[in-house]
């Protein structure tokens, strides 16, 4: 049986800011963004979901860790040429909302190839990904990253997630937009972090 290996990555750290929806994620990725080395935060949701496979068995692990540590390099290999770079103009998560707007700008007509891993190693750059109730799932994060991972929790009162949560809850398992891990209960979609049982 052949087993996946990813020995060479360029990703130096990786940071992510998880929390329940509603905890202010989308206000925090650009507080942090507007740290020097912190890239722009982006909402890659392969993180969360291999980590959600991993976690259910349901991926091999050494076949989750080398797509998460290949997504990651993507990520960040994307993300220094302005190639998927989020600059919708009203999106909080945005380029427009970051504090180094112009760094993501001037990207669009810089060089890629080789010359993007030379910036890589000069800047030191740390990856914010935003992520959705994947701490309780996130061993794959640090079996992959080790070291290099840094986990950011939002925490906010129950109190003021209720409102958040009576609009939002009942998409989970029934908004074709839900992009959570739903997990089959009984023939019905639950997500994979409600205790159905």
């Amino acid at each position: 049986m052949i087993s996946m290996k990813r020995s060479k990555t360029i990703t130096p750290t990786v940071l992510y800011l998880d929390g329940l929806t509603g905890t202010g994620k989308t206000m925090m990725g650009p507080l942090l963004g507007s740290f020097a080395r912190v890239e722009l935060g982006r909402f890659d949701h392969i993180h969360e979901h291999l980590c959600a496979l991993d976690a259910l068995k349901k991926i091999e692990p050494d076949a989750a860790s080398f797509i998460l540590s290949m997504y990651t390099d993507l990520g960040l290999y994307n993300i220094m040429i302005a190639r998927e770079t989020n600059f919708r103009f009203h999106d909080l998560s945005g380029a427009f909302s970051n504090p180094n707007f112009l760094r993501y700008f001037i990207r669009l007509f810089r060089a890629d190839g080789n010359r993007v891993i030379e910036r890589i190693n000069q800047a030191n750059p740390i990856y914010q990904v935003i992520s959705h109730q994947a701490l309780p799932v996130m061993e794959l994060v640090f079996r992959t990253h080790q070291n290099r991972a840094k986990v950011v929790e939002m925490v906010r009162h129950p109190f003021y997630l209720i409102e958040h949560w009576e609009t939002y809850i009942h998409r989970h398992g029934e908004d074709p937009r839900d992009f959570t891990v739903w997990v089959d209960y009984n023939g019905k979609s639950l997500p994979l972090y409600r205790d159905w049982e």
